[in-house]
This record gives structure tokens, C-alpha cells and sequence, in this order.
């Protein structure tokens, strides 16, 4: 057998060869229709992907939501019935309903914890002022406040905030309860006001407070009340001062 000869490396390059079927002056033949086209050629109407919709939102749910906080008794009623038409209708939106009887039931649980805890006076004693934090439990001395549980003895010709008119014991018993103790204390106060100032209350331009024991100090035997008059750094006493 003999093998053909190398080729030429510097031959110049041959012509491709002709396609039986067309020539150049007849292009070739498209592809029958419904036949894939060829590499590169792009297919025109046809979408990437399929969007298909969700179901549509309820919107008693998202109302329910949105009032939860300035209203559950009303939200508690729509998302209910949020509910019962989200399993009707196949709506959306089943999770808001039940986000919303959620925070319904945290704000119910709060009240309740805040009721029970103000009935059994746990916030009586904020805010008081006790026996144990008054500068003096003289009638006539001067104090001055540096906070809400400091305080100085000084000479009333001096810058001071409170000056004690009234001191008082309460009678014998059974811890009567910051409500009730802060009512016979303002009594007593008031009743003494005029005493020693020359005007009552009403017509003057004095304030006044009081300092009452607290439970702890009431079952220790500490039952008095003071009577002080509230100044802004007053100098001078309010004693027969007809302010």
C-alpha cells in the first residue's frame, strides 16, 4: 500500500468542500416547522419561567395587626374572623391573624399582672415619702433635699425646700394601707396648715407634704406623720409668714 505524500506546509489553504444540496446561489433550506433551529438561534414568544400568582391577602388579618396595640378587644373580633375566612376562602395571611391574637393575649396577660399587683398595693409605696427619709421630726426646723432621700438640717434663714409645721402620731392598729394613710394624713396636714402658716391652703402660696411610715415601719411602732411645707429655696420661715 502506498501512503499518500505529506502535505505542504506552505501550500496555500484549500477551498472547503461544496454541499451537494445548495450552492451559492440557492441559500439553504429553514427548518421544517416545530424542528429545534440550530445552536445560537434564539426561540421569539417564549418565556424564561411561569409566574403564578399566590393567593390573595385577607385583609381583616393585617387590620387585626394593625390595631392590636390601641385596641384588642377589636383586634381579638377580626382576627377571628380573619381566620374563619382565610380557611374558607384559602386566603393568605393566616399567620397575621395569629401574630395578632398573640400580642392580643400578651397585652391581656399584662393588664391582669398590673391589676392584681396595684389591688394588693405593691405601688403604693412609690413615689411616698417614709418616715425614715424626713430630715427632722421637729416642728420649725429647716431642711434642704439634695435627691429624693438626702437630706439636711439647716437654719431656716438659709436656702432651704421644706420646713416641718406638724408632727402627729396615728392611732394604734392594723396597717391601715397607702391609700388610706395618705387620706388621714392629708387631713391631718391640711387641718394644720392654717395653724401655722396664718392662711389656709386655698389662698396661699405655699404647698405642703407629708412623710407616713411605711408597712415596715408601722409593724415596728413607727406610726407618726409629718407635716412639711414645700419651698423653693426658701429664706425665711413660713411660721405666722400669712404667705
Amino acid at each position: 500500500m502506498t501512503q499518500p505524500p505529506p502535505e505542504d506546509p506552505f501550500a496555500p489553504p484549500q477551498a472547503p468542500p461544496v454541499d451537494p444540496w445548495y450552492s451559492r446561489d440557492q441559500p439553504p433550506t429553514p427548518p421544517a416547522w416545530g424542528q429545534p433551529p440550530g445552536w445560537g438561534q434564539p426561540v421569539w414568544g417564549q418565556p424564561a419561567y411561569q409566574y403564578v400568582p399566590g393567593p390573595p391577602m385577607n385583609v381583616l388579618a393585617i387590620v387585626a395587626l394593625a390595631v392590636a396595640l390601641l385596641c384588642f378587644p377589636v383586634s381579638i373580633v377580626l382576627a377571628i374572623v380573619a381566620l374563619v375566612q382565610i380557611s374558607r376562602r384559602g386566603e393568605g395571611g393566616k399567620w397575621l391573624a395569629i401574630g395578632a391574637l398573640v400580642l392580643d393575649g400578651v397585652i391581656i396577660a399584662a393588664l391582669v399582672l398590673f391589676t392584681a399587683l396595684a389591688v394588693n398595693g405593691v405601688f403604693d409605696q412609690i413615689g411616698r415619702r417614709d418616715v425614715s427619709s424626713a430630715a427632722s421630726a421637729v416642728v420649725g426646723t429647716c431642711s434642704r433635699t439634695h435627691g429624693l432621700a438626702l437630706h439636711t438640717v439647716v437654719p431656716c434663714s438659709t436656702p432651704h425646700d421644706e420646713e416641718v409645721f406638724w408632727v402627729t402620731s396615728l392611732d394604734e392598729g392594723d396597717y391601715p394601707g397607702g391609700t388610706s394613710l395618705d387620706d388621714e394624713a392629708d387631713g391631718v396636714c391640711v387641718q394644720h396648715f392654717r395653724t401655722y402658716v396664718g392662711k389656709p391652703v386655698e389662698e396661699s402660696d405655699l404647698d405642703y407634704d407629708y412623710y407616713t411610715p411605711t408597712e415596715s415601719e408601722w409593724a415596728a411602732g413607727e406610726h407618726r406623720v409629718i407635716c412639711v411645707i414645700v419651698t423653693e429655696r426658701a429664706t425665711a420661715t413660713a411660721r405666722n409668714s400669712y404667705r
